[in-house]
């Protein structure tokens, strides 16, 4: 059988030494709980819906959607996730929360002086419960033993979110991680963990405290809702043992949940052509790696959605006809083919990589020559960068003579300037 489907509650879903990567090509954590749209409450909403579907005390089981996994190593329970990603690290920090939630009581003490053994009992066996099924137990030296997480995201460059998602986990505060060389994505990302972790914590104080306390009510009320999220919530798994029967499916199942980005189309495309090179020619593509091909473009170079328009806008020479993922499909149809000695799809990346080149120059305003340096910066700073980026992206992927080029963008500062002084308007007479 090429995938296998299976119902899975979140007892299973986090069983005995489970192990989730998150590749390092997913897009990074994305689900939020500061906003009033779907588009960026998605954690709110998942509340909402289970304390509503725990309240109204249905037989049924809450189904959260799918996850597409590509099985790693089935004897030692590890899988790539393909889809799911959101779902899966939301479970984690909702089951952390609860942790963190149950520290915090013991902290502050406060709970009822005459139930205090039982009270302090009952949330110590709960969090150990907890730390059990969001950790793998792995042996140390001698007899100590090293929780990992079973949620695991892949870092190899670039910003360390695994790290984040411990600290999460392990109830830290934000000032245990180092964000001072981070950018504004990354921070903001990073933020996202502690918010939701935050925002549960919120709920279930609000939803499990009396007056700020915890009493045996309430307690017993919270380890009916937890028993509730571990056997009635569940998750449908479909896993597969190759990548490229995973992206069909994700492809498929990719209704729910945050709309893809051009980029995140792109990056799904791309390495699903290198998949169908690699199986299609096993021999001389055995060690080529489709998940580090695209690493290396997004490590290097300045690879953004935007970049994807400009691409295919100077490729094709005239506007996006529909989505820039949807030309850029069309250019790598109708402009790429097999030659004798190299494949199309490697044609495709090599172009793609010079251009990105050439792009991130742009950016960066990367030229030794000052005068097409100044040129370049005016012209970005003008208005109207897309067309800029289009026509800067054609002009210097063309191995012109540095006079020529010169040339050509004196001309173009003049029209800008042109079109900028066009845009005034005299409210006063002339003297």
């Amino acid at each position: 059988m090429e995938f296998t489907p299976e119902q899975k509650v979140l007892n299973d879903l986090f069983g005995r030494d489970m192990t989730y990567i998150i590749p390092q090509y997913q897009r990074p954590y994305s689900w939020d709980c500061m906003g009033k749209s779907d588009k960026n409450n998605q954690v709110n909403m998942l509340w909402q819906d289970l304390m509503d579907f725990y309240e109204s005390k249905s037989p049924n089981i809450y189904f959260m959607g799918s996850m597409v996994l590509v099985i790693s190593d089935e004897g030692q329970r590890v899988y790539e996730v393909v889809d799911g990603q959101q779902r899966l690290t939301t479970l984690s920090i909702l089951l952390t929360a609860i942790k963190c939630f149950l520290k915090d009581v013991i902290t502050k003490k406060i709970i009822p002086l005459s139930d205090a053994e039982q009270l302090i009992a009952f949330l110590q066996r709960s969090s150990e419960a907890i730390d059990e099924i969001v950790f793998n137990q792995k042996r140390g030296q001698g007899l100590f033993t090293i929780p990992e997480k079973k949620v695991k995201i892949q870092t190899t460059t670039g910003f360390n979110y695994d790290n984040v998602l411990a600290v999460v986990m392990q109830c830290g505060d934000v000032s245990s991680i180092s964000l001072a060389e981070a950018s504004s994505e990354q921070r903001e990302v990073s933020m996202r963990y502690f918010n939701n972790r935050q925002y549960f914590i919120q709920e279930l104080n609000h939803k499990f405290l009396d007056k700020g306390i915890l009493t045996l009510e309430k307690a017993s009320d919270l380890d009916s809702f937890f028993n509730f999220l571990m056997n009635k919530v569940s998750i449908v798994q479909i896993k597969t043992s190759k990548f490229e029967i995973a992206y069909q499916i994700f492809e498929i199942l990719n209704n729910r949940g945050l709309p893809l980005s051009n980029k995140d189309l792109f990056r799904n495309f791309l390495i699903n052509k290198f998949f169908e090179l690699k199986s299609s020619n096993e021999i001389p593509y055995r060690d080529l790696d489709p998940n580090a091909k695209w690493q290396y473009l997004e490590t290097n170079y300045e690879l953004d959605s935007e970049f994807i328009s400009r691409y295919v806008e100077s490729k094709r020479g005239k506007s996006q006809q529909y989505s820039a993922f949807n030309d850029l499909q069309e250019v790598y149809k109708n402009y790429f083919h097999d030659t004798l000695t190299e494949n199309k799809t490697l044609l495709f990346y090599a172009d793609i990589e010079a251009n990105l080149a050439v792009y991130t120059k742009i950016l960066n305003v990367a030229f030794e020559n000052k005068r097409i340096k100044n040129a370049i910066h005016f012209l970005l700073k003008s208005g109207n960068q897309s067309y800029i980026l289009t026509l800067l992206l054609s002009l210097f992927r063309k191995e012109y003579d540095e006079t020529k080029i010169l040339g050509f963008l004196v001309a173009l500062e003049k029209q800008m300037i042109y079109m900028l002084l066009g845009t005034l308007r005299f409210t006063s007479k002339p003297i």
